[in-house]
């Protein structure tokens, strides 16, 4: 199952989708460049995803640092968590205790992404992980009803 990055940060939801629509109404942008070059990073990081960039390059900011610091080494930091994508909308993390988030949206402009690492507008406790290994796990999801999985998982 695929791995995804995801900002630790939960959105509230439609915020991003309906800031982006607001933002790319009245223009038809060419690319990622063109939308920062009309709005400015740190209008568009504060607008889309609630983030406070104080310069107007990503590249330098603590936040993309902390993104290629998990990347590097894999471990959840205080800006960034590895999860397991389920499907477009879904994720799961799994360390000691499980829980399942709501994706939102990737944000593209002629299919590039705004940022490398997705956001999530939900995030609910799913149980512990106890002694039970990811793929275990992963496969109850997919395979047990919502009982079954609260009662193996302690979800109470």
């Amino acid at each position: 199952m695929e791995k995804i990055i995801i900002r630790k940060k939960v959105i509230s939801k439609g915020h991003v989708s309906s800031n982006f629509i607001r933002l790319t109404a009245d223009y038809d942008f060419k690319s990622i460049d063109e939308f920062i070059e009309k709005y400015s990073l740190k209008k568009i990081m504060n607008d889309l995803f609630e983030e406070d960039i104080s310069l107007e390059s990503l590249n330098h900011t603590i936040l993309y640092e902390k993104y290629n610091q998990i990347l590097l080494d894999g471990k959840e930091n205080e800006y960034f968590e590895v999860m397991y994508k389920l499907d477009e909308e879904f994720g799961v993390s799994l360390t000691a205790n499980i829980y399942m988030y709501h994706l939102v949206p990737s944000i593209k402009i002629k299919n590039q992404e705004f940022v490398p690492w997705s956001y999530v507008d939900s995030k609910i406790y799913a149980g512990d992980t106890w002694w039970e290994e990811d793929e275990d796990i992963l496969k109850d999801i997919k395979n047990i009803s919502i009982l079954e999985f609260i009662k193996k998982y302690k979800a109470y």
